[in-house]
């Protein structure tokens, strides 16, 4: 039996998201992890991590999704074996820490002969997600659980995204590996040291975020475009960048990208680009150095 979850991106409102203000954030469907659970003896194979993991060691945020689950579906005994793959790299700011758990739990689901709700597999996901980031926002484990777009406001409730007219996001993908954790640690750390400031560019990321929902629930996203290079500047504020994300974002400005700017906790990872052709686009990220290239659609 195989289960599966999707990546994500965040359009507009990393990092400020951890701090109370709100985040646009919606699913890749054509991303995904994937866990094939069988027969076995307790142990998780995941080789895109060149790992093997022992269910027993519950510290182990993917033995942790599959012993969560367990308990929610009322199983007692790990008699069966699960087998991660899939085609969203780690690290990169594509929410593959959260979709690796909600596909585990997932496929014990099915094991169990139990389906769980999207704010079941949220919940369970949001305490793997401590272990991966330390302080999470809760918006990757939110978005991969429901594979809807999301309005998020950490502690507030849900809110699903209308899309108003579709449109072209490529994502670029540096190759460097960027730790969601370490980037939120820094962001935290300055935050504390300048909370005038900083909490200053969280507050005009929040108002970014909230102009974003209105232009994305009408029918002009080309005015996304804008905001986004506005978002990309106080990111480098913040200092969460990165000198492969700033090659990317300078690249797909230069072949017609309407906006451009970092998606997730930075320090590498992926880079996003509105389009209204993706073609070049595309064409040039690879040409200045994207380990790789993927176009999604957003609300369709």
């Amino acid at each position: 039996m195989k289960a599966s979850a999707c990546g994500k991106i965040i359009l507009f409102g990393e990092h400020s998201v951890v701090y109370g203000q709100p985040a646009i954030a919606v699913p890749v469907s054509g991303l995904r992890i994937y866990a094939n659970i069988s027969k076995g003896k307790g142990k998780i194979y995941d080789p895109p991590m060149g790992e093997v993991i022992d269910m027993a060691d519950r510290k182990n945020p993917l033995a942790m999704a599959a012993w969560l689950a367990m308990e929610k579906a009322g199983k007692a005994g790990a008699d069966f074996d699960i087998r991660i793959s899939g085609d969203i790299p780690p690290y990169s700011g594509l929410g593959s820490g959260a979709a690796v758990c909600v596909a585990i739990m997932r496929a014990v689901g099915m094991w169990a002969g139990r389906e769980f709700s999207p704010e079941e597999l949220a919940g369970m996901s949001y305490e793997t997600e401590k272990v991966f980031h330390g302080n999470p926002s809760g918006i990757d484990n939110t978005v991969v659980s429901y594979e809807e777009p999301v309005y998020f406001v950490r502690g507030k409730p849900i809110e699903m995204l209308r899309i108003g007219k579709p449109f072209t996001i490529v994502i670029g993908d540096t190759g460097v590996k960027g730790s969601t954790k370490e980037m939120v640690a820094h962001v935290g750390k300055l935050l504390k040291e300048s909370p005038d400031k900083y909490n200053a560019i969280m507050g005009h990321m929040g108002e970014i975020a909230n102009s974003a929902r209105e232009i994305i629930e009408g029918d002009s996203p080309a005015k996304l475009g804008p905001l986004m290079d506005e978002n990309q500047e106080l990111l480098r504020e913040l200092g969460v960048s990165h000198k492969s994300l700033e090659r990317l974002i300078a690249a797909a400005k230069q072949a017609g990208a309407l906006g451009a700017k970092l998606a997730g906790g930075g320090g590498g990872g992926n880079m996003i680009a509105l389009a209204n052709d993706a073609m070049p686009v595309e064409a040039a990220l690879l040409n200045a150095g994207a380990k790789r290239v993927f176009t999604t659609m957003v609300g369709k």
